[in-house]
């Protein structure tokens, strides 16, 4: 038997690696992201192809929190393609995750809405009718829904049922995603905002999802308005000489000068006009020294 020269060896081993360059030996390709998905359905890739991407990808790196999900869906991406991703970030056999609610007990979201309580009811995690009733004392006041223009009182919205149920199936269960703030005002009235929403966390069952969203705490609410004081009328030289000309003695007129606020016009010639009217020194001299 013979053995192979040592350089014959070497010689061997060189044309083997001039034979396959480097840049030809099998590499790892990227994890597959939700941007790579979002692009892959904006140049026309169709739903199974896509489908058979994200199930085959050798590895992914997917962010699905409420927010990326959103946007995913904003991109074109089907529901069944976001679930297989959910599959593959977080090694499941089901393409659903499934989720568990947290309450954020002692977290505000902002002013208390002033209600009668009887006629409020708590939803909770029990289902709810679609539709939020405002009322508000007196009627006919203007409803924004987070700044926008939804109607006058008494209002009944339509919202869908998701935004009163607590209880999601999915982590793709529609849902409010930002505390909902009503604003109620009238000419006349003092403007009531109210935070109508309460914050809950969804994780799910493997803790590596998890996101906030919203439900409204109440399907029927009132809003007591208060209305705004008046503000006195200053007097005018006009209102002293109709209250002279109407009779009243000059007491009254010197009291109403000194308990009201005025706005009086007191140059020569003002006075002489005064002095035309029929007005005595006195209340000219309280109008001299009127607020």
């Amino acid at each position: 038997m013979q053995i192979a020269h040592p350089h014959r060896l070497g010689f061997v081993s060189l044309l083997f690696f001039l034979a396959f360059p480097v840049g030809l030996l099998p590499q790892t390709p990227p994890p597959l992201t939700n941007q790579r998905v979002m692009q892959l359905v904006q140049s026309g890739v169709n739903a199974d192809e896509l489908l058979r991407l994200i199930s085959t990808a050798p590895t992914v790196s997917f962010s699905l929190n409420p927010v990326d999900t959103d946007q995913l869906l904003r991109a074109g991406v089907s529901e069944e393609a976001i679930k297989i991703m959910a599959a593959r970030a977080n090694g499941l056999t089901s393409p659903v995750a499934p989720t568990r609610l947290t309450d954020l007990k002692g977290i505000s979201d902002g002013p208390s809405v002033v209600a009668d309580s009887s006629n409020i009811r708590s939803v909770g995690d029990e289902k709810a009718n679609d539709a939020l009733t405002v009322t508000s004392i007196p009627p006919g006041a203007t409803v924004e829904w987070n700044r926008k223009i939804i109607g006058t009182t008494p209002l009944t919205y339509k919202v869908g049922e998701y935004a009163f149920n607590a209880r999601k199936s999915t982590i793709f269960s529609k849902r409010l995603l930002q505390p909902v703030v009503l604003r109620l005002s009238k000419e006349g009235y003092v403007t009531k905002e109210a935070t109508i929403t309460k914050p809950w966390i969804w994780r799910s069952l493997n803790g590596q999802l998890s996101g906030t969203f919203y439900t409204i705490s109440s399907n029927s609410l009132q809003i007591n308005l208060d209305k705004i004081a008046a503000v006195p009328v200053a007097l005018t030289n006009s209102d002293v000489v109709k209250l002279k000309t109407a009779g009243f003695g000059d007491d009254l007129i010197i009291d109403k000068i000194a308990t009201n606020p005025s706005a009086f016009h007191l140059e020569f010639d003002d006075m002489v006009e005064l002095r035309k009217a029929g007005i005595s020194d006195a209340i000219i001299q309280a109008m001299l020294h009127a607020k």
